[in-house]
């Protein structure tokens, strides 16, 4: 079935090549592929696909029932031993299918990712695969999707079981997908003298350096850690998500988000979702009267997701929905990347990412609040 499937794959990346990002089937040949190299933990190809999926895909910012090109990023970037890049990328597939309402799709996000950790199988992986699995399982139960659930059930059944076996990723380059960079580098004491804990969250470049508990660990950049830094420099004061990312922008060079509502889905996307909607209407019938019971039920199954995804678009009276603002999104987005900066120093640093956890609010407004039991000394230069 692997080969099989891999030359499918082989015989339409020429097509793939050549034909336009606005062509009929061109999210399909992308994403399906990306969705397949996933699937079969294969890295055949990336290169063409992944370039595919971003400059066609990512960039135009096209959609379609069941594809997301962050999802598809996300998964070709942990393919390739990438993962601070895949943790980001499933974090940008959530804020856009939270603002859609494509429920279906951003339950199996989830899922993907904590996949993604069990795949791997390093120190402190297994920890951030379960919240993820619940949080899907949760969602997969809500909207009726069994067959996820099952496979939810078992992923956990299995990291439970045994959680030094994760599934190793299979191919030429499996060898090579450890990620280095990401693992403890030195070891140093870092207590102050009267016995307080510190901890070192310092920026230098494109990494990071985290100390505590005597190590030392360097994590490439993420946004996420930015405004970790921000939270841990000024204790109690509560943030708004909005100014944590424009601070953030500014200290990246970009300007401020603005404020407005963006419409959920575009002419070009609805006129997509009518010519599709009439294709399987045909298909449908032509199903029925050849009594094709399997073909017949994808059409409907793709007719309903269709139909969700209109629905939640289209508002009284008909006119386009607006996603949510600014301020909204920013929540949304900040929540998002804090908690995926949290996981990866959990990751090295389990009783650090403990603390940060349980102290590190997010929502609306965003607060660190230390254990007055036990608080840290934070040293940010």
């Amino acid at each position: 079935m692997t080969d099989e499937s891999l030359s499918w794959l082989g015989t339409f990346l020429p097509a793939l090549e050549r034909v336009p990002a606005w062509a009929f089937g061109c999210m399909h040949m992308a994403c399906g592929g990306a969705t397949t190299l996933w699937l079969l933990q294969r890295t055949d190809h990336i290169e063409v696909i992944a370039r595919n999926v971003h400059d066609k895909i990512l960039v135009p910012d096209f959609h379609w029932p069941m594809y997301d090109a962050r999802l598809s990023m996300a998964h070709l970037c942990a393919l390739q031993g990438r993962h601070d890049e895949a943790v980001e990328w499933f974090a940008k597939a959530r804020t856009v299918l939270d603002e859609q309402g494509a429920r279906p799709l951003r339950a199996i996000v989830d899922f993907d990712e904590a996949l993604m950790y069990c795949r791997r199988g390093a120190r402190g992986d297994i920890e951030s695969a379960h919240p993820l699995l619940d949080a899907a399982l949760q969602q997969f139960h809500a909207v009726g999707m069994t067959g996820w659930i099952r496979r939810a059930e078992a992923l956990r059944s299995s990291s439970l079981t045994d959680e030094r076996a994760p599934i190793a990723p299979r191919g030429a380059e499996s060898a090579k997908v450890a990620n280095a960079a990401d693992t403890p580098i030195a070891t140093l004491p870092r207590d102050t003298p009267s016995g307080r804990a510190v901890a070192r969250l310092h920026r230098e470049g494109d990494y990071w350096t985290v100390e505590y508990a005597d190590t030392t660990s360097r994590l490439r950049d993420m946004k996420g850690l930015c405004y970790l830094a921000y939270l841990v420099r000024d204790p109690g004061r509560e943030f708004h998500a909005l100014d944590l990312m424009r601070m953030q922008m500014q200290r990246d060079g970009f300007g401020a988000p603005v404020d407005r509502g963006l419409e959920v889905l575009d002419p070009q996307a609805k006129t997509a979702y009518r010519q599709r909607l009439e294709e399987l209407r045909a298909d449908l019938e032509e199903a029925e009267a050849f009594n094709d019971t399997g073909r017949a039920a994808r059409a409907r199954e793709e007719m309903e997701a269709i139909g969700e995804q209109l629905a939640a678009a289209v508002g009284f009276g008909g006119r386009v929905r607006t996603v949510r603002s600014t301020a909204e999104r920013a929540r949304t987005t900040v929540t998002q990347r804090v908690r995926a900066a949290i996981q990866r120093i959990a990751q090295q640093q389990p009783a650090l990412g403990d603390h940060l956890d349980s102290r590190i609010e997010t929502g609306t407004f965003c607060v660190y609040r230390p254990d007055p039991t036990r608080p840290i000394a934070w040293d940010l230069d």
